[in-house]
Formats: C-alpha cells, structure tokens, sequence
C-alpha cells in the first residue's frame, strides 16, 4: 500500500486501538480480517 504522510486533520485521533478478546471471551465472537484488510479498508 503506497501512502503519504501528512499532518493530522482536525478531529483526527492521534492513536486508536482495539482488543477483540473480551468479545470472543464473553460472546464467542472472533474477528475476521486481518490488520492489512483493516488499514485498506481505513484508506478508502
């Protein structure tokens, strides 16, 4: 993926994250993509 590193934008997060375990634990529920499905999906 070819990118370009610009200043934020207003309201941008400067970071974000997530943990699925509590939902698989608590809902037998488990993510399906991958962190490159993920970032592709975050760029369109």
């Amino acid at each position: 993926m070819l990118f370009r590193i610009a200043p934020r934008r207003e309201g941008d997060l400067a970071a974000f994250w997530a943990d699925a375990s509590k939902a698989e634990a608590q809902l037998n529920w488990k993510a399906t993509k991958t962190l490159e499905d993920m970032m592709q999906d975050t760029w369109r």
